[in-house]
């Protein structure tokens, strides 16, 4: 089931302005999963551990994992420093990462039916997804104690993919060096590394 009429006509505007912000839909096809490549590296931190996946990761690190990615968008998007929202379009949008299955919304976002940008890791495939959500109460699942919803199928069934289960890049950092100490942490990309976005003005 797609977006319906109603969600399709708050959610299409924002989806223009976030490709256009991005340089294109192809520009973002591309910056979007070298984005995740370079977050999977920051927490995976092969040149310090000698990981190389996420299934060796913790559940607090895909915690961390998620909050990275979120953090990476925002600065795609030239968002102001210690701010978890974007305005794209006119919009306010809320941006959301999971490497389950679902996103978890809180009542303040629900509530007022508020826009979200969610992504997507999918750890066992070595794929990411963008997409775009009105969090409705009917697209969410019952309240935990903190009054928190996830996602249920059918909500997951409305959202507007940008890029849906597109692989990300092979990992960005080398483990072939003899000595290990020569790759810094800022040998691991970062925000300079991702194709440049338009001045956020014109979006």
């Amino acid at each position: 089931m797609p977006p319906c009429a109603t969600d399709l006509a708050v959610l299409a505007p924002v989806r223009s302005a976030i490709e256009l912000r991005a340089g294109g839909s192809n520009a973002l096809a591309t910056s979007f999963p070298q984005l995740v490549r370079s977050a999977v590296d920051f927490v995976i931190d092969p040149v310090h551990t000698a990981r190389t996946s996420i299934a060796e990761l913790g559940t607090f690190e895909r915690t961390i994992l998620s909050r990275k990615i979120e953090h990476f968008i925002l600065d795609l998007f030239d968002a102001p420093k210690r701010v978890r929202d974007l305005v794209i379009g006119g919009t306010a949008v809320e941006v959301k990462s999971t490497t389950t299955v679902s996103w978890k919304m809180s009542r303040e976002t629900y509530a007022k039916g508020g826009v979200c940008l969610l992504s997507r890791i999918d750890t066992a495939r070595s794929r990411c997804s963008l997409g775009l959500i009105v969090a409705q109460i009917e697209s969410l699942g019952s309240p935990d104690r903190y009054g928190t919803r996830s996602v249920t199928k059918l909500g997951r069934s409305k959202i507007l993919w940008l890029l849906e289960s597109v692989p990300f890049l092979e990992s960005l950092v080398s483990l072939d060096s003899s000595d290990p100490s020569d790759q810094p942490l800022d040998a691991i990309r970062t925000r300079r590394d991702f194709p440049s976005c338009p001045n956020p003005q014109s979006a």
